[in-house]
């Protein structure tokens, strides 16, 4: 059984999330990002990913853990109308790990910032309304 759900979160497609329903191996966040890049893949208009681990956390916080699972199998395309990413934890010592980790991809591969990590859903909301989405 899969320790996620992913779904769409309007009918324009334009924000898909990944809902941890249970906490989760890196492993099972690699396998939900391959399945949430051929889902945004599939659409034309610009997307929003929002990962939604405010209830679960992975069960380790290693920044190796989160170096092995960026290039153990994983999807390491970008789809051309992923907008951004966002991640909502509620534990902070996680966000501060795979954010560090996440913040080093922005700037050596994807030359812009697209990854933000918030602790509330306020956070998370106000960045959709600002994104214009």
């Amino acid at each position: 059984m899969s320790k996620y759900t992913i779904h769409w979160r309007n009918p324009e497609k334009a924000i898909l999330v990944v809902k941890y329903i249970e906490d989760f191996e890196w492993q099972d966040a690699i396998e939900a990002n391959v399945i949430a890049t051929k889902m945004i893949e599939e659409v034309a208009n610009d997307v929003i990913i929002f990962y939604d681990a405010s209830e679960h956390t992975p069960s380790n916080y290693e920044i190796s853990r989160i170096k092995d699972s960026l290039y153990s199998g994983g999807s390491r395309s970008i789809p051309q109308n992923l907008k951004f990413t966002i991640v909502l934890t509620k534990n902070t010592y996680a966000a501060k790990n795979v954010k560090i980790a996440m913040e080093i991809l922005d700037k050596s591969i994807r030359h812009k910032k697209v990854n933000y990590f918030v602790t509330t859903m306020e956070e998370a909301e106000e960045l959709i309304r600002k994104a214009g989405f």
